[in-house]
């Protein structure tokens, strides 16, 4: 079986990342970890609403 290459596409993850170079992060243990793990790993799109209305952000960025 041959790989086939695939065209890069950039994609942005907004409002929760760090610069630590590896997180633990698992599945079905934190909203925040599963939408991030889903976004990486099976292509969803970023629940973005559900981290701009978060507490830390809502006030700059919430609709609520």
């Amino acid at each position: 079986m041959k790989w086939e290459k695939a065209a890069p596409t950039t994609r942005r993850y907004y409002l929760y990342t760090s610069q630590d170079t590896v997180w633990p992060v698992g599945r079905n243990m934190r909203p925040e970890w599963d939408d991030l793990i889903a976004f990486a790993f099976d292509d969803k799109d970023q629940d973005i609403d559900y981290f701009r209305n978060l507490r830390f952000w809502a006030p700059r960025f919430g609709d609520r």
